[in-house]
């Protein structure tokens, strides 16, 4: 079963995020933006503004002006790169590394100037992966899957392959057989579904297969 992809994105790689669950509710932004910093310095990159308050209007105010005056504003992720990678629906997935990330306090920045804006529907869209991960990612799949088992009641389970000549659906049906059994043995118990998952995972990347697990709001 296909989740349209305005939904919940949680993506299981190397490290294995807890599941939650929202309504969406306001509004998502990816802002590219050039900004300097209190202490002279310059930097350029992407971070993701989540907002109940209006779209940004430059004829009202300025940018700094905006970000800083709404409650969520405080820690600023700045993602230097990023790739994004095409799933379907007109819907992209972003991917970084550690590296090419820089946290900033906003009291440190005393001038922004945004260079690109993008909305997507309220939910994750940014994943932090390993190097090994992040080399092998293009921006178009090789092949795509969807598992016929599901982790929770309002999630299903994507395999997206950068390998052309790798048999996906050996890889599909052995998830699903040994994630199958899992459930049944244990019920929905987190812990061992996401141990599971993270293993799996791992073993995935070296034949550049990413595992996303889609969550929608409850």
């Amino acid at each position: 079963m296909k989740l349209a992809f305005f939904k919940k994105i949680v993506l299981v790689l190397i490290i294995i995020q807890s599941i939650p669950c929202f309504a969406d509710a306001g509004l998502a932004f990816r802002f590219k933006v050039a900004i300097q910093l209190e202490d002279g310095s310059t930097d350029k990159g992407y971070f993701y503004f989540y907002t109940y308050n209006d779209k940004f209007d430059p004829s009202k105010e300025k940018f700094i002006d905006y970000l800083k005056n709404d409650p969520h504003f405080g820690t600023l992720k700045l993602y230097k790169e990023i790739k994004s990678v095409y799933v379907e629906n007109n819907f992209e997935i972003d991917f970084n590394i550690k590296s090419k990330t820089k946290i900033l306090n906003h009291d440190q920045i005393t001038h922004m100037t945004l260079l690109e804006e993008f909305e997507f529907p309220v939910g994750d869209k940014v994943f932090e992966v390993s190097e090994e991960v992040y080399e092998f990612l293009e921006y178009e799949p090789k092949q795509i899957s969807y598992l016929e088992v599901s982790t929770f009641e309002n999630c299903t389970l994507e395999l997206i392959s950068f390998n052309e000549g790798i048999d996906l659906i050996f890889f599909k049906e052995k998830i699903e057989k040994e994630l199958g059994e899992i459930i049944l043995k244990d019920k929905l118990n987190g812990e061992k579904i996401n141990e599971y998952l993270k293993t799996v995972s791992i073993g995935l990347a070296k034949n550049k297969i990413i595992l996303v697990n889609f969550c929608d709001a409850l």
